[in-house]
């Protein structure tokens, strides 16, 4: 093999693939990146059994041919070479030569006869389902929701992020059982009816959180593909697939409040400062007790621990309904406000015992529910 292309597009396809190799499987082929050279491209490739990504760089290429290496090797020699060189991979023996401008590196090589082949999937297939949407779409369906996710999968259908549609929205959601968050976007017509049929998708969120990363760094239209047991994006040479997680996601909707007891219209900022402000004396369990009384125009977030002390903070805000103290954890209810983009958040109670709801004020396209704590 003997190839030549640009530094920075090398460089980005590396660093996208080498994070999902496999750590520590024992496998060794798993921990590998393979380079594959054709006669106009490169094609750079790594799975752990569980994600599968694939990018393509455009390449001049004098001899075809395939290697195996572990890509931190790579990706360091690159990291310190100046974007403006381009780079020449050839396999020599056994070992792989990396050469830009006056620097030459030589990297073993690993047999790529045991790495496993990357799930293919096209539009044309049977049973496939396929839709095109902006990407922005989907990165901002996930990113919204997947802090919610459980991370352990102890209850894997919960380890995830649930993807549905229904009368023209995607529907993005995920539950640890403690808080939800919900995500809903609309869609042109001609993706809605693309949807229409489509199952519903339940993605790994260990998956969910490299798609993100990739999908961060692209702004164009993204093809997603999907069987009833994988996943694929296809966008801009770069080709990603996830296995799809078996079981059925909470029927968390009925547990939506439709109206609420007590509701406090309040200014994000100041409440992002008091809950940090009582998160350094909240204690492990990040406790945080919220009083709210209307007739008093009192919103009140308090904590307190024997080793460090105690915070207390009143905010000011619009005040409707009945008086309630309850006690949450405060990270949860950071988590939420982190996702909401506008000024002003609306924070719905029920009661003592009863979730507690988050949402911008004039977006009802996002909510998180945060259940509270015993005291």
């Amino acid at each position: 093999m003997k190839v030549e292309c640009v530094k920075d597009k090398l460089k980005k396809a590396v660093d996208s693939t080498a994070r999902s190799t496999a750590k520590n499987l024992p496998l060794a082929v798993l921990q590998t990146i393979t380079i594959e050279a054709t006669k106009q491209s490169i094609v750079i490739s790594a799975t752990n059994l569980e994600l599968g990504v694939e990018v393509t760089v455009p390449a001049a290429a004098s001899k075809v041919g395939k290697v195996a290496i572990v890509p931190a090797l790579l990706s360091g020699f690159l990291a310190n070479v100046p974007d403006e060189y381009s780079v020449t991979l050839e396999t020599v023996g056994e070992n792989l030569s990396v050469s830009a401008g006056g620097n030459t590196v030589l990297i073993k090589a690993q047999s790529h006869d045991d790495f496993p082949g990357i799930p293919k999937m096209d539009s044309g297939d049977k049973e496939t389902w396929s839709v095109s949407l902006d990407s922005s779409v989907l990165l901002d369906g996930l990113s919204s929701v997947w802090f919610a996710a459980a991370q352990s999968e102890i209850k894997p259908e919960i380890a995830t992020v649930s993807l549905s549609t229904t009368d023209g929205e995607l529907i993005f959601a995920a539950t640890d059982t403690f808080r939800l968050a919900e995500k809903k976007i609309s869609i042109d017509d001609s993706a809605a009816k693309n949807l229409a049929d489509w199952p519903s998708l339940l993605l790994p969120i260990k998956n969910v959180a490299e798609m993100v990363r990739i999908l961060d760094e692209d702004s164009e239209q993204v093809e997603i593909l999907c069987t009833t047991s994988q996943l694929a994006l296809r966008f801009n040479g770069t080709y990603v697939t996830s296995r799809l997680t078996e079981g059925t996601f909470p029927a968390y909707e009925a547990i939506i409040p439709k109206g609420y007891s007590t509701q406090v219209v309040i200014e994000k900022k100041e409440l992002v400062a008091a809950i940090r402000l009582a998160s350094v004396f909240s204690g492990k369990f990040q406790q945080l007790l919220v009083k709210v009384d209307p007739a008093e125009k009192l919103f009140e977030l308090s904590s307190r621990s024997q080793e460090a002390g105690e915070s207390n903070s009143n905010l000011d805000g619009t005040f409707e309904g009945e008086s309630v103290d309850i006690t949450l954890n405060g990270k949860y209810f950071l988590d939420a406000l982190n996702i909401l983009e506008r000024d002003q958040v609306s924070v719905g109670f029920n009661g003592p015992q009863k979730a507690v709801t988050i949402r911008s004020v004039g977006d009802r396209s996002f909510l998180c529910l945060v259940m509270p704590l015993n005291r």
